[in-house]
């Protein structure tokens, strides 16, 4: 008895853990990326973009909020110049670095932070045209890698990827310009990280001017900037981010076509191991590895957020989570990362109909490991009796229709989950 009493507490801590939340004012705000500085889930970190504090809301401000772990917003800033954040990542000495569209000129920025969101120094980089930044990351000796997108060099208006390597006060010490041969074809930087063997990895887009003309693109670089290797995907993909695995290989994520989307795993010299098509939406927009398998985020084709997790070696589907909130007409996820006891997806929910410019929202969940949320709220749902499909409770078991109380439910129908209620 005292053992079933002691799992039962667990779950109701793990599970008074978990939340759905939205955050802004009465302008457009949006979430783009979010991180767990801890890897304890003690409290989030997300940025993103707000005209709520802006005159006219025309011109957005990058947005930083600190959200505690039940989902309370502890602290938010915006920065003091316009543009868009689209990436944060953790320091060594405890601040943030921040990337980003500099909206005064159309630059990439980089911007370091401390962790009172003070900001410490901001630059900037990019010439004539349109450039941004994608994801940042720190580097070994203390300075940063960027990636994103520049149309500065390609003379014709073309996007190519972009990285620049920096030091500690962001400085650039190196900078790489990777693009299509082919005038009218557009090529993105998505994800770059450091590798075991102490050099750089960078994961794209390339080479396209419709989805199907787009391919994953994975580039080596060593500490000087100089390509070790480059590999295309050999079937197209639309990459939206990428991440580095446990094993020391590197995964992209996009999409295949219409009601697909696929993984694409290259090993640390260049080898493809694996190109995975994946029956169920092409919006997948980032990926996390766990042990072997992928959760994913983005927006489905009936514009919902969803949570989605492979089986092992990322061939097959085991689960997705439908999140469909219904003052709103899209939601998606933007990001991912792995947190204390689940996941924690970042984006943004917009209402269409809704008068502008209050049109959107920070959208943050906190899931349980199987992409559930202990849902507190009053809207209601009654279950069709004809229905044939399984039923879950919170914690994943499956339940009776003989044996249902009030409560959160979830009405699984193959492998997607959708939320009831009972009352």
């Amino acid at each position: 008895m005292k053992k079933i009493f002691f799992m039962l507490i667990s779950f109701t801590i793990i599970f008074s853990q978990s939340f759905e939340r939205w955050y802004g004012h009465q302008g457009d705000d949006k979430g783009y990326f979010a991180i767990d500085p801890t890897g304890e889930g003690k409290y989030f970190i997300v940025a993103g973009a707000t005209n709520s504090f802006t005159s006219g809301r025309i011109t957005p401000k990058p947005y930083l909020l600190k959200i505690d772990s039940l989902g309370n917003l502890i602290k938010e800033e915006t920065l003091p110049f316009f543009g868009e954040a689209y990436c944060v990542n953790k320091c060594r000495d405890g601040g943030y670095i921040l990337t980003g569209k500099y909206i005064e000129n159309f630059d990439l920025f980089l911007c370091k932070v401390d962790s009172q969101f003070r900001l410490q120094w901001l630059r900037t980089y990019g010439y004539q045209y349109e450039d941004w930044g994608k994801y940042v990351c720190q580097t070994a000796d203390g300075g940063y890698l960027v990636t994103g997108s520049t149309r500065s060099y390609s003379g014709n208006y073309i996007y190519d990827i972009y990285v620049i390597k920096t030091d500690s006060l962001g400085n650039r010490q190196w900078e790489r310009i990777f693009g299509h041969p082919q005038p009218s074809y557009d090529d993105h930087g998505k994800y770059c990280c450091e590798t075991n063997d102490n050099n750089f990895l960078v994961i794209g887009n390339y080479g396209g001017s419709t989805v199907s003309d787009f391919y994953a693109i994975f580039i080596k670089l060593d500490n000087n900037g100089n390509t070790i290797w480059q590999r295309l995907s050999n079937s197209p993909q639309l990459t939206k981010s990428g991440t580095k695995t446990a094993d020391n290989c590197f995964v992209s994520v996009g999409g295949r076509a219409a009601g697909y989307f696929n993984i694409i795993k290259v090993d640390n010299n260049g080898n493809i191991l694996f190109e995975n098509d994946i029956s169920y939406t092409s919006g997948a927009h980032s990926i996390i590895e766990e042990n072997n398998r992928f959760v994913i985020t983005g927006s489905n084709s009936n514009l919902d957020l969803f949570i989605l997790k492979t089986n092992e070696g990322g061939s097959q589907i085991s689960w997705v989570r439908e999140f469909s909130p219904t003052n709103f007409d899209f939601h998606q996820g933007n990001s991912i990362t792995k947190t204390k006891y689940g996941y924690l997806i970042c984006g943004y929910s917009w209402n269409y109909n809704g008068p502008a410019p209050d049109t959107g929202d920070v959208y943050l969940i906190r899931s349980d490991t199987l992409g559930l949320v202990f849902l507190k709220e009053k809207n209601k749902a009654k279950i069709n009796q004809k229905e044939k499909e399984a039923i879950y409770n919170i914690f994943g078991q499956k339940v009776k229709k003989k044996t249902l109380k009030k409560g959160v439910y979830y009405l699984r129908d193959e492998v997607i989950f959708k939320k009831i209620i009972i009352f």
